[in-house]
């Protein structure tokens, strides 16, 4: 029981820490979102394609 709880906390932590430094900004800053409480995004998915789905053959 007691590596049960242990391996939690483990993923726990490796999921927080993951999301944590997962959002770099490239370029440009943050200043004209200063005081903002909420942000509107929109994505846009147009351009998004899949590439090729053949089925490989297993020989």
């Amino acid at each position: 029981m007691k590596k049960i709880i242990i391996l939690i906390l483990v993923g726990l932590l490796f999921t927080a820490g993951g999301s944590l430094f997962g959002q770099k900004l490239k370029s440009g800053s943050f200043s004209a979102l200063k005081g903002q409480s909420e942000i509107n995004l929109q994505y846009d998915y147009s351009n998004m394609a899949v590439e090729n789905l053949k089925r490989r053959r297993i020989t």
